[in-house]
């Protein structure tokens, strides 16, 4: 403006103009330029802002705004470019901004342009004359006062600068004082005390100089929008005998051998149109894993051992029968010492053929060619399959397994997908999955699918435990982090350690997997002590202890009675100290112990970033796209910048 002024208009004040700009009193050099020729000053403003050219992280703001339902947007810009990119919204204008009150109740979308339009250039608000004709607005302050009465203010990319809004904020605050005001938010990459009543959220531009990190907050918008309120199921079993009654949960059982953990699926409707792909599983590959050793028949033992019920998933009822041997199999059935959960939906990972972004979702197993969801009858008969002339007993048997059954259909109504996207918004959680600033998480690169599912796995479990009141899980893979973000462990209070309400125990117990998968019987010989006074009292002991913030004495209890029920000979023969015990204080959620291998805590997830960027390269390459090259999840930057980097 002062270029323009300097050379189009004689004897122009150029060193007051300057003066006015050093001081950062714009309205006053805007004052100057529209008394000197008001003709050239709106000409002037047209030509710089009537063609705007954004960059990159305008369309990761416009991106992220989309997301947002209802969005409502007051803007002091006077550009096209919000309403031009946004589409079919209504826009406000300053001459009848009270109707922002009437939408923001009504749940209605809308842009209000507080500064006027480029459209209609006589509205815009620079000058001082033009401030002071807005706070002589009877009608435009009392809206502007109902605005922060009635809604919460996020302020972002605004400085708040402009005296009119600080006084009418404060004056709103004071006036409030008795009920409360907003709250009313401004994100800053200077943090610090509530200012003016507005409170400050603080981000970092170490990495990226362009504040592309204020956008974030957008994403906890849109997952606060999302997520509905979550109620707790009932479920069958009384309170009293809940309280009674300690269960493990085996969130999954894997014996030694080869096993498909992942799958990957082209859905197709009926019609033919509308392909996606879907991605299903843990989907682990071998050198992702630290050790190869099973563990699965020793955590049964355990459960056996410990706990007055074991849940195992009903996925694993056909390799337990088969491994276990047919008598050892019904006979921990017939001891009800064994139950099975059926989990109706599974989490999965859906992309569209062509594209490197997906979302994670929600999936219904269902018979083919019918709406209902599958019976758990039908899975189990999936599985096993009687002996030719032995079909009348074995149905029988079969029969029986359906009081062994709990059905887990509650991943749907508790929103599992959106808990796993309001997990992955903890930063420390989604740099360790390997995800980079740019990732939303409803955006979800193809190359993070598993590491994704797998944090849903952990979600799950947290989930199926609170629902069905089990006490104590054993899960394949997590630390810290990871437990604490899908169990929703509450950090303790008045502590320097953000998850110091883990109490982290020592190793227990030999791996007996070794010696019972090839010595089946001898779980027989576990449920002989479990049924004595003394496997009781050890039940009795081991639920004590979850009772209190005592992990090692936990330990020690697990320990103890492994040796009391399991022979020296065995134990001689079983190999390595494997596990550590992971317990939550009592003020988290109803899960009392997370039980976890040392071997696969939070430090072992370089291998799956390994493995996803293993992925990403082959991605790229398939694509043409090189180090240096605009990066596949659209950030912007290069690739070697962006998703490559956090995979490093």
């Amino acid at each position: 403006m002062r270029k323009a002024f300097e050379k189009g208009v004689t004897d122009f004040p150029l060193s007051k103009a300057q003066s006015h700009i050093d001081s950062k009193d714009y309205p006053e050099f805007f004052q100057l330029c529209k008394e000197v020729d008001n003709t050239l000053f709106h000409k002037t403003l047209v030509e710089l802002l009537a063609l705007p050219n954004p960059g990159t992280v305008y369309a990761q703001l416009i991106e992220s705004l989309k997301g947002i339902y209802p969005l409502q947007i007051v803007t002091t810009n006077i550009d096209r470019c919000l309403e031009q990119s946004l589409g079919l919204i209504d826009v406000i204008e300053r001459s009848d901004f009270e109707r922002c009150s009437e939408s923001i109740v009504s749940g209605l979308p809308f842009i209000a342009k507080l500064h006027g339009t480029i459209s209609s250039i006589e509205s815009t608000v620079f000058a001082r004359s033009d401030y002071d004709q807005l706070i002589r607005s009877r009608s435009y302050i009392a809206a502007l006062r109902a605005l922060f009465s009635t809604a919460s203010v996020v302020f972002l990319g605004y400085g708040l600068q402009d005296k009119y809004v600080l006084d009418l904020i404060t004056e709103n605050s004071d006036e409030h004082l008795l009920f409360g005001s907003g709250p009313h938010f401004r994100v800053s990459d200077t943090p610090g005390e509530p200012q003016n009543g507005v409170h400050l959220i603080g981000y970092t531009a170490a990495h990226h100089q362009d504040h592309r990190a204020a956008l974030t907050v957008l994403n906890f918008i849109k997952q606060h929008r999302e997520t509905p309120s979550v109620e707790v199921l009932s479920v069958s079993t009384t309170a009293d005998a809940a309280q009674q009654e300690s269960g493990f949960y085996l969130s999954t059982f894997t014996p030694s051998g080869t096993h498909i953990s992942g799958q990957v699926l082209e859905l197709t409707k009926p019609e033919g149109k509308d392909k996606i792909n879907a991605i299903v599983g843990l989907g682990f590959v071998q050198w992702e894993l630290p050790s190869s050793e099973s563990v699965a028949f020793h955590d049964l033992a355990v459960g056996l051992l410990c706990f007055d019920r074991v849940f195992l998933p009903l996925a694993s009822l056909g390799v337990l029968h088969e491994r276990a041997t047919s008598e050892v199999f019904w006979a921990l059935l017939a001891s009800d010492a064994i139950k099975f959960i059926d989990v109706v939906h599974n989490p999965f990972y859906v992309a569209r053929p062509d594209s490197v972004i997906g979302d994670v979702g929600i999936a219904r197993i269902q018979e083919p060619n019918q709406n209902e969801t599958r019976s758990s009858m039908s899975v189990v008969r999936a599985m096993l399959t009687p002996v030719t002339g032995m079909e009348k007993q074995a149905e029988t048997l079969i029969e029986g397994l359906e009081s062994k059954i709990r059905q887990f259909d509650a991943s749907q109504h508790l929103n599992l997908a959106g808990m796993v996207r309001d997990s992955l918004l903890m930063p420390r959680v989604s740099q360790l999955l390997g995800f980079s600033e740019y990732i939303t998480t409803g955006r979800i690169p193809r190359w993070l699918a598993y590491p994704t599912l797998r944090f849903a796995h952990l979600v799950q479990t947290g989930l199926i435990c609170n629902q069905l009141k089990i006490r104590a899980a054993r899960i394949p893979f997590g630390g810290e982090l990871l437990l604490s973000a899908a169990f929703n462990v509450r950090p303790a209070e008045n502590t320097v350690y953000e998850y110091a309400s883990f109490v982290m125990a020592g190793a227990f117990g030999s791996n007996l997997s070794y010696y019972l998968e090839r010595n089946p019987r001898v779980l027989l010989d576990l449920l002989k002590f479990r049924e004595s006074p003394e496997g009781e009292a050890l039940r009795g002991e081991i639920s004590d202890r979850l009772k209190t913030n005592d992990g090692a004495e936990f330990a020690s209890a697990i320990d103890g009675g492994l040796r009391r029920a399991v022979s020296a000979p065995v134990l001689q023969a079983a190999r390595n100290k494997y596990s550590e015990l992971m317990k939550a204080d009592g003020r988290g959620p109803l899960i009392e112990a997370i039980w976890g291998d040392s071997n696969t805590g939070d430090g072992s997830l370089h291998l799956w970033r390994n493995r996803s960027r293993e992925l990403l390269l082959e991605e790229a390459k398939s694509r043409g796209i090189r180090n240096d090259s605009p990066c596949l999840c659209g950030s912007g930057d290069s690739l070697g910048d962006c998703c490559l980097r956090v995979l490093r």
